[in-house]
């Protein structure tokens, strides 16, 4: 190939296809769209009803029933894939073979033996699989990421998150797998690893068989914490999580889009008195109480940044920042989590082999489904 032919190759634009028209699929669409690079060539919906109305809302984008047709019909490098969880391997497991990139929406699949095969047939085919966990390219957590990692908190002490709002009530999974994979995958990403023991419980308060609100304590390495409360069933939607270090503190709020972050000067000091002490209350406590900053950072548009970054790798051949693998690790959690709640909150541990990093695949590791009965 001469260059000019290989320059030509390289501004060929990176041609998609959404499968999956419901609440998301239309933002999916225009979100890669956005990208210079990127054209949406073609899209799969099952209901004839959403078909009509995104026809109406996006002109010109070609839809088709399925899946199926999309391939027989258009040629194209990449499928984003926005059906519910329980397709979420059926679907994905098919673009990879039919030599796609895939990214796929959270959580990756349904079980972790799922997730597995999936990044092994991508690792086989050589093609890029990517998790859709879009907080992880909100400005405000990628900008709490870099104030922890400057070591502007000190050390961590521990994090809390609170997901709620008045539905959308969900069949295929329940209130754990549908919110606090969001949670999850922000946790692991600031503290940097996996928990090693988690607690949960869950409740069926609409008397479904998915459970409507959950809350759960996941124990990270050096002594750190991190506690959630996911609701369907609540009159306010927020999206909190609070960080706690030994040095100063820090606030998200993704409802305040703007301003979404708050630094708290504040702490507790414990220091020793210069003679001997032999008990706790020997030592000297105080609380310190400073200035409050919120440091100018938007919440941005992470759904954006995440379909970017995605045809960005293609581009560049480049590992996603939430690869296959990523979404494996909160599977895993996700699966640890479901264990607890089904044994009435009791502690699970999280098997990792030694030496393998954070991203390790379980093995012997029992399935545990997002629904229980």
């Amino acid at each position: 190939m001469n260059d000019k032919a290989q320059q030509e190759a390289n501004n060929q634009p990176v041609n998609t296809c959404v499968i999956g028209l419901g609440h998301w699929g239309p933002n999916l669409v225009r979100s890669i769209e956005s990208h210079p690079r990127a054209k949406v060539v073609c899209a799969a919906e099952k209901s004839p009803e959403r078909r009509k109305l995104v026809a109406e809302r996006i002109p010109g984008l070609a839809i088709e029933e399925s899946f199926n047709d999309c391939l027989e019909k258009y040629s194209f490098d990449a499928v984003v894939i926005a059906v519910p969880t329980e397709f979420h391997f059926q679907v994905g497991m098919r673009a990879l073979e039919a030599g796609k990139h895939v990214l796929m929406e959270k959580p990756l699949a349904l079980n972790s033996q799922e997730a597995i095969e999936l990044c092994d047939e991508a690792e086989r085919r050589k093609k890029l699989l990517m998790t859709g966990h879009v907080f992880l390219y909100n400005e405000g957590v990628t900008a709490c990421k870099e104030i922890v990692d400057r070591g502007d908190l000190g050390n961590l002490f521990y994090m809390h998150s609170i997901r709620t709002n008045l539905g959308p009530l969900r069949s295929d999974v329940n209130a754990l797998w549908d919110l606090a994979s969001h949670d999850i995958s922000i946790f692991n990403y600031i503290f940097g690893a996996l928990p090693m023991q988690v607690t949960c419980t869950g409740y069926h308060l609409l008397g479904r068989t998915v459970e409507d609100i959950a809350q759960g304590t996941l124990m990270y390495p050096n002594n750190r914490v991190a506690a959630f409360f996911v609701s369907w069933l609540d009159p306010q939607k927020k999206r909190e999580i609070t960080i706690v270090g030994d040095r100063k503190m820090l606030t998200f709020d993704d409802m305040q889009p703007d301003r979404p972050l708050k630094v708290y000067d504040k702490g507790v000091t414990i220091s020793k008195p210069a003679e001997y002490a032999d008990t706790f209350n020997s030592f000297r406590m105080s609380i310190r109480e400073g200035d409050v900053i919120q440091p100018e950072v938007t919440t941005g548009a992470p759904l954006r940044n995440e379909c970017n970054h995605f045809i960005d790798c293609i581009i560049n051949n480049a590992k996603p920042k939430t690869d296959g693998y990523n979404g494996l690790d909160v599977v895993r959690v996700l699966e640890a989590l479901s264990r607890s709640a089904l044994e009435g909150g009791r502690p699970v541990s999280l098997w990792q082999s030694e030496g393998r990093g954070q991203h390790s695949k379980p093995q012997n590791h029992e399935i545990i489904q997002p629904r229980t009965a």
